[in-house]
């Protein structure tokens, strides 16, 4: 309940400083076993909830506060105005016999979806009709399409026909002949192009979240960021972090309690919270635990 209270101060922060509608682009990269790699790409500023499968991993979120709550991303966007969330999950897709069917609802606010199969691809049919691009790997394209559907199946390989041997006196007398030999260590270079188009596709929603508003966003929006994150923290919670602020970002625990006058349980609460908030996080590897700003934070 209190995190949802910090949600919803959020907003109304972000509400006050003439906050953006939304929007959100998607990208799906779909392997031949059924999972997908997923990448969202989030304009503008404000809160969304996006709804996540039950089996998903790997969750990684750029540039936005957010919490997880049954099965839901509840995230707000600040002044950066630009924010990334990565994950994969297998339940988009389901197999019937040799072929596959995809389905996913896209979230509230989606302006686009697109999904990259390997380019061993056969496209059976698609909900709503999908703009199609085959290049070196297969990709479907929609605008602002909620619920989208897809059916397809992979090219099975060529059987090699049986070599016939013609009987000893038939067979012409011809010196032997060196067999090619076919490189089973050679890579299937099809692949080797999609798993590098997904390995950039993923390298690139990271990237265009850092760089793409390089030029607009200067130190100044930094220090706005962190402002409109400080207005949504309790008292202590913002002891905690002007005491961090105060100390490169990063404090022995110990001293933590002396400057902010917290005592052991007030601050183990507090401590909690802004770890769920993904603002600082405890290094608890020694006995002095050190408790420092996340990543995320200090590149606001």
């Amino acid at each position: 309940m209190g995190m949802k209270l910090i949600m919803m101060a959020m907003a109304i922060v972000l509400a006050a400083g003439a906050a953006q509608a939304l929007e959100i682009e998607n990208e799906v990269i779909l392997l031949e076993n059924g999972n997908a790699i997923v990448i969202m790409k989030i304009e503008g500023n404000g809160t969304a909830a996006i709804p996540l499968q039950e089996d998903v991993q790997d969750v990684r979120v750029k540039g936005a506060l957010y919490i997880m709550e049954n099965n839901t991303l509840e995230l707000s966007v600040g002044s950066a105005e630009s924010a990334a969330l990565l994950y994969t999950t297998s339940m988009f897709t389901a197999k019937e016999g040799d072929s596959w069917r995809f389905s996913m609802e896209a979230p509230e606010n989606t302006i686009s979806t697109s999904i990259a199969l390997p380019n061993n691809t056969v496209l059976l049919s698609t909900t709503p009709p999908a703009l199609i691009n085959s290049t070196d790997f297969l990709m479907l394209s929609w605008g602002a399409a909620n619920n989208i559907k897809a059916s397809y199946t992979f090219k099975k390989p060529s059987p090699t026909e049986p070599r016939v041997t013609p009987p000893a006196e038939n067979r012409p007398e011809t010196p032997p002949v060196e067999e090619e030999k076919r490189d089973e260590s050679a890579p299937d270079y099809g692949m080797v192009i999609f798993l590098t188009f997904a390995v950039a596709a993923i390298a690139s929603g990271i990237y265009i979240f850092q760089k793409k508003k390089v030029s607009k966003i200067t130190m100044e929006a930094g220090v706005k960021s962190r402002e409109n994150i400080m207005k949504t923290l309790s008292e202590n919670q913002r002891k905690v972090a002007e005491a961090l602020l105060a100390n490169s970002g990063q404090l022995r625990r110990s001293l933590l309690e002396r400057q902010t006058g917290l005592g052991k349980s007030s601050l183990a609460l507090v401590l909690r919270d802004l770890e769920k908030k993904n603002i600082i996080v405890v290094d608890r590897t020694f006995n002095a635990h050190i408790v420092k700003f996340t990543e995320w934070f200090n590149e606001l």
